[in-house]
């Protein structure tokens, strides 16, 4: 995948998202129920950390470095998010919401800055992917495993309990948070990325 269509894709994502959290609005994101007990602010916190750790790592890559050490190199997926959900719990939604935004753009200009033969060939970025995706996969494969994938993990439970939430609602209207994406080869999981 070349670096304009990653960022397109990852963009189309984003906007999805972003009007599903219109559609809910404020008043309603702090309540639980979407998963477990995860509130919209719980999921929205979950997502900016994967997707910090993800640009803090790119931002090391592109000075040819490793990350720092992270909680992200926590084996336990049950451990590391319920490590992530005690950081952020007591933080005020506007604040969650803003970093997020912010995290995002600066994922976005990340990628701007790689290099394109980066993005497709394992042989330029293994060194950096290898250690934290067990396994060798096109640099663009990586990132979106940890965005655009981790969305569309999450996007059926926000829209289902959106949806719960509004009277009249129509099962057989299209979803709010449709992907209108292009079909992506996809990495093979490992039990250490997502959760």
């Amino acid at each position: 995948m070349d670096k304009s269509t990653l960022i397109r894709t990852l963009q189309t994502e984003r906007e999805g998202y972003e009007a599903l959290l219109a559609a809910i609005g404020p008043e309603r994101m702090t309540q639980p129920g979407v998963e477990g007990d995860y509130s919209v602010k719980d999921l929205a916190a979950h997502l900016l950390m994967y997707e910090r750790w993800l640009a803090d790592w790119l931002a090391a890559a592109l000075r040819g470095q490793f990350p720092a050490p992270s909680p992200m190199e926590e084996q336990d997926v049950d451990f590391r998010n319920g490590l992530f959900y005690s950081l952020n719990q007591d933080r005020e939604l506007e604040d969650v919401l803003a970093e997020s935004r912010a995290v995002h753009q600066r994922l976005l200009d990340l990628i701007a800055a790689l290099p394109e033969a980066d993005l497709d060939n394992p042989a330029r970025t293994d060194w950096c992917v290898v250690p934290y995706w067990k396994a060798s996969r096109p640099l663009w494969q990586a990132i979106v495993n940890d965005t655009v994938e981790h969305y569309q993990q999450h996007r059926p439970a926000l829209e289902a309990w959106w949806r719960a939430g509004q009277p009249q609602a129509n099962p057989k209207r299209r979803p709010l948070w449709a992907p209108r994406l292009p079909r992506l080869a996809r990495a093979p999981k490992t039990s250490d990325s997502g959760d």
